[in-house]
């Protein structure tokens, strides 16, 4: 009676498999920056196989996502790789966390595996200010007239600021221009604070000259700075008792 050499016969059924590795797991930048991450897709099943690669994410961010390849074929046991971008928009809440998830699934099986990473919109302090001064002319006589400007400070920055302010007088005597505070403490993002600025017009001043005073507001955080400025026109005590005069005409 004949028996075969080997009766058995080994049948050995070949599978499909996929792992996503995504390097780093976190980054960060501020509004405006590219972040870079590594994609990895490792074939962990026995035949080549083709991946369709897919990105998602929870803060609203995929239109500022790409994939370098959004399709990767792997030989079995080995791995390809693809770069993630992810551009943090410009108007990006600070300290935000983006989950991004990238999705790999076979194109021939219905096997498949994600991984995730995340992109954090870093706060970057900002500093700024704006200034005005009202109103923005004014006249008087010399040596009796006190003339009194607001003066407004605006925090333009994202962070809590003081600001040092002080005064060009343009040629008078720093002591009959005076500033109600030269130092605005702890003013706050979009914050608005408010001072007067004091001129005695000196005894000497020539009737009909103009003067241009200059406030200067200076951050002390970054040493931001603006101004603006103010035009008094000296006139006599007769002149001052008729109609305005144009004070922007040249002297």
């Amino acid at each position: 009676m004949y028996s075969p050499p080997n009766p058995y016969i080994t049948v050995r059924v070949l599978g499909r498999g996929v792992e996503v590795a995504i390097s780093p797991s976190e980054n960060s930048g501020p509004p405006g920056e590219t972040l870079t991450y590594t994609v990895t897709v490792t074939n962990t099943g026995d035949v080549a196989d083709n991946y369709d690669l897919t990105i998602g994410d929870n803060a609203g961010w995929v239109d500022n996502i790409t994939l370098l390849e959004n399709l990767l074929e792997v030989p079995p046991g080995e791995n390809e790789t693809t770069t993630l971008t992810v551009t943090v928009p410009e108007d990006a809440v600070p300290c935000t966390e983006d989950n991004v998830t990238v999705t790999a699934t076979s194109v021939d099986d219905a096997v498949s595996d994600s991984a995730s990473c995340i992109a954090h919109a870093k706060f970057v302090p900002k500093c700024g200010v704006d200034v005005t001064v009202e109103p923005k002319h004014q006249r008087g006589t010399p040596g009796t007239e006190n003339l009194t400007f607001l003066v407004t400070v605006h925090n333009t920055g994202n962070i809590g600021d003081n600001y040092l302010l002080s005064v060009e007088p343009d040629g008078w005597p720093m002591e009959n221009v005076i500033l109600e505070n030269n130092r605005l403490e702890n003013v706050q993002p979009c914050e608005t604070r408010t001072t007067s600025l004091s001129v005695h017009i000196p005894e000497d001043a020539m009737p009909c000259a103009h003067k241009e005073i200059v406030v200067v507001a200076e951050s002390e955080f970054c040493g931001a700075t603006d101004n603006d400025n103010a035009l008094i026109q000296v006139v006599s005590a007769y002149l001052h008792a008729e109609e305005p005069i144009d004070l922007t005409s040249p002297v």
